[in-house]
């Protein structure tokens, strides 16, 4: 990968590192999943589509939070390799 392309994956890591430190965004994941698992745990026997639903939404939300946390990651390795470049030269 290129050093261009190594520091936008830089800067992309760098502004989801700071999601997933903003207190208001972790405070939305974290009342969202509390609020779908409270949910979840209420439903009658019979509310089995509304189980689903909620499921679902857990789901999601923590494929976005992966997501996000994945591309932290990468911007990680990103800076890393970078940094390898420069030792080298």
């Amino acid at each position: 990968m290129n050093e261009g392309k190594l520091r936008q994956e830089v800067e992309r890591g760098n502004k989801a590192e700071q999601l997933l430190k903003n207190e208001i965004f972790t405070e939305t994941f974290d009342v969202l999943h509390q609020r779908y698992i409270d949910e979840l745990v209420s439903t009658k026997s019979d509310e089995s589509e509304k189980r689903e639903r909620l499921y679902n939404a857990v789901t999601a939300l923590q494929h976005v939070k992966a997501h996000i946390e994945s591309v932290a990651t990468t911007g990680t390795m990103a800076a890393q390799q970078i940094n390898e470049m420069f030792k080298r030269r």
